[in-house]
């Protein structure tokens, strides 16, 4: 017997499919169908019928579809037993189209809040490398592959598998060629709204080039339009600034107090539109931070009509540079090998 059902909705809803499927419990489980169709996700019981249940997509937080054929639908239904801890349903279908048909309209459906299983791509990847996708107690090892739209980390073990498009990426950082960290919109295990981060160690390293261009094409992907902030093409220079500044970590700190990717000092990052704040610090988010940082650097290029100047003001601040440019004054030694490292970077100069 064929565990796939199709049906088309004659009047209202246009598509819709049903898939046999089984929710397991802590002792034993129950068989029944889900079904996707214009408006809702729905589990009808066979056994227990107060284990069905119908959730429209506007009410879905977040759902997944693993190379398992697991699903999980996140809703914002509070479990009050567990602490407010958002209600999830599980359940397993067999069908092996199952993957590939619920994962091509739900992707459509659900956006940036469908998490899918590395499934099949079309065309050849940009490159490719051998990775460990580092857990908690153990990992998988397997390939990375970045798209011209897309992410694709696919092993052995499917439940770990993932296809991120660009916009399901909040950010990336690096600490060295063999490391990637991939920052999802994936909610994190615990579903109290945590982003979930991906840790790769690579087997071959990760050039600066193809560093540099994945986090162009995450940026852009966002609406960050990378080299049309002004004219004079300060944007450009932002991943090299990152790399030097702090390695792509949104999170860094200095002992001074700079704060994100770009180590902005609050008083600059407020300065060109940023909040920080005893509850929010925008220098910690990846995409608004460059924007400050790219209008930062715009500001300091049209001040002194010079880019090496810029980054020594970004660097040393513009009292420095406004003393170097006057009177003489040499810049600091740190601020030369600061501009001389963001420059050999930057393949525009």
């Amino acid at each position: 017997m064929k565990t796939f059902l199709a049906i088309l909705f004659l009047a209202g809803a246009a598509w819709g499919e049903t898939w046999q499927a089984r929710h397991d419990h802590w002792r034993g489980g129950c068989a029944g169908r889900l079904t996707l169709d214009e408006t809702h996700m729905a589990f009808d019981s066979d056994q227990e019928k107060d284990h069905s249940w119908k959730v429209s997509y506007l009410d879905a937080q977040q759902a997944t579809v693993l190379e398992t054929g697991e699903f999980r639908l996140l809703t914002y239904l509070d479990r009050k037993w567990r602490l407010g801890q958002d209600r999830e349903h599980r359940l397993q279908v067999d069908d092996p189209q199952f993957p590939s048909r619920a994962s091509a309209w739900l992707e459509r459906r659900l956006d940036r809040r469908f998490v899918s299983g590395g499934r099949d791509v079309a065309g050849r990847p940009l490159w490719e490398l051998p990775a460990k996708h580092l857990l908690r107690l153990s990992g998988t090892e397997g390939t990375l592959g970045v798209y011209e739209d897309r992410i694709v980390y696919r092993t052995g073990r499917l439940d770990d598998s993932r296809s991120w498009r660009l916009t399901d990426i909040d950010s990336i950082s690096t600490s060295d060629p063999y490391q990637l960290t991939i920052t999802t919109y994936e909610r994190a295990r615990s579903h109290y709204g945590n982003r979930k981060g991906f840790h790769f160690q690579l087997k071959q390293p990760l050039g600066e080039d193809r560093y540099n261009d994945l986090w162009r094409r995450v940026e852009q992907a966002k609406g960050f339009k990378i080299g049309a902030l002004d004219e004079s093409g300060a944007p450009a220079l932002l991943p090299a600034v990152a790399r030097v500044e702090s390695n792509f970590n949104p999170g860094a700190f200095s002992p001074k107090g700079a704060g994100g990717m770009y180590q902005l000092l609050p008083s600059t990052a407020r300065r060109f539109g940023l909040r920080v704040d005893g509850r929010t610090d925008d220098r910690l988010d990846p995409h608004r931070s460059s924007v400050a940082a790219g209008r930062y650097l715009n500001h300091l290029n049209v001040r002194y009509g010079d880019w090496k100047l810029a980054l020594a003001a970004y660097n040393a601040g513009e009292g420095r540079v406004d003393d170097f440019v006057r009177r003489g004054r040499p810049l600091p030694p740190e601020t030369v090998r600061y501009v001389s490292s963001v420059l050999s970077r930057f393949p525009g100069e």
